[in-house]
């Protein structure tokens, strides 16, 4: 159990009312920023161009980042992480700390490294408070051998509370590590879920239903890969959930309101 210091001038502009979610368009990649009335500043990937999200941040006021998360080493989730640590103070930097050779990933390592951040490798059950903030860690358990994916599922999975409010990241965890959660028993409900692995046909619609999200936002950009796929955008929907995707809406913000969801995107 890990508390954080939380500094109060981390937003320019001050903290939010109530916990707020912003997905940023990155095109193929994740990025999301999560911010709290307590003052609390959370980075949860950085994106695949090498300095988007660091100026995107700096756009936004952000002066500091008390926890940043590199959910799994893949490209499109780490390459703006050395801007970003160049340009940020960071309190704590987690990621899963498995195996993989990636020039993406070395670059990130060094990064770490240079700019001497602490640096955590959470594991299944581990809980990290950041301020108002509480992060339970519901995957992975141990560095997975022998998947189609490894680093895939890997990914940090990361469910964040504000007192009743809930969200779901689920970096690209595949139908293995989905598995796991799903045999674990861990709480997965959450209003908002960041659907797995850009939408891919790597998803259980079994995971979807214990979630059971109001909102479902898909990071996702032109690719070569099919992502989202139709299938995996209909078993969301039959759950009841509003999908989005960044590469149609633009960034997605989510606030957390006392009567309900408040949803705006860029192309509202």
């Amino acid at each position: 159990l890990l508390p954080l210091l939380v500094w109060s001038t981390a937003l320019g502009a001050g903290p939010p009312s109530s916990l707020t979610l912003r997905f940023l368009d990155v095109g193929q990649g994740d990025a999301a920023v999560v911010t709290t009335p307590g003052g609390a500043v959370v980075l949860i990937d950085a994106g695949p161009e090498p300095d988007q999200v660091a100026t995107r941040l700096a756009a936004l006021g952000v002066k500091r980042i008390d926890l940043a998360v590199a959910t799994h080493p893949h490209a499109d989730h780490v390459e703006g992480f050395p801007a970003v640590l160049a340009r940020f103070p960071v309190s704590l930097l987690i990621e899963p700390g498995c195996p993989e050779a990636s020039t993406s990933y070395d670059a990130f390592l060094d990064a770490v490294g240079e700019e001497g951040v602490s640096v955590r490798h959470p594991r299944e059950g581990d809980v990290i408070w950041v301020g108002d903030l509480r992060v339970d860690v519901l995957s992975p358990e141990a560095c997975f051998e022998g998947t189609d994916s490894d680093p895939n599922n890997d990914s940090l999975v990361l469910r964040l509370t504000h007192l009743e409010d809930a969200a779901l990241f689920t970096g690209d965890a595949e139908e293995p590590a989905q598995e796991a959660m799903l045999e674990g028993g861990d709480p997965l409900g959450a209003s908002v879920l960041k659907v797995p692995h850009h939408g891919g046909a790597t998803s259980l619609s079994e995971f979807f239903l214990a979630v059971d999200a109001d909102v479902a936002i898909v990071s996702t950009g032109a690719n070569d890969y099919g992502h989202p796929v139709p299938e995996v955008l209909a078993d969301l929907e039959r759950t009841g959930a509003e999908v989005l995707r960044t590469d149609l809406a633009g960034d997605v913000v989510v606030r957390f309101l006392p009567d309900g969801l408040s949803v705006a995107s860029a192309a509202a």
